[in-house]
């Protein structure tokens, strides 16, 4: 979709359901695959959930390859894909440190 009708279907999704108590905002399931998107329609979408949500429910984004900048104002928590077999656990003290999330 353009961004006009990417900002109004985002809009009404967050009037519809932003009142439901058990909501949290995933932007994208792996956001790094889609391409036609950019990092800047990224944080649009960010800014319309932040702004529309009144209750201010959980808000992430989710990768695929490449962690997106966790330690954005609008982020509450990483929400993080698997990228190395073997370290995933063990680095959430210093993905916690690094982006200071959760808050």
């Amino acid at each position: 979709m353009d961004p006009s009708a990417d900002d109004r279907y985002l809009s009404y999704a967050v009037a519809r359901l932003a009142s439901f108590p058990n909501v949290w905002w995933s932007l994208a399931n792996e956001y790094d695959i889609l391409t036609a998107k950019t990092g800047e329609d990224w944080e649009r979408f960010a800014t319309i959930v932040h702004r529309d949500d009144p209750t201010g429910h959980l808000l992430s984004i989710h990768n695929c390859f490449d962690f997106y900048d966790y330690s954005r104002p609008w982020i509450t928590h990483a929400s993080v894909q698997r990228r190395d077999l073997y370290k995933t656990a063990e680095m959430t003290t210093e993905w916690r440190q690094a982006w200071g999330s959760p808050w």
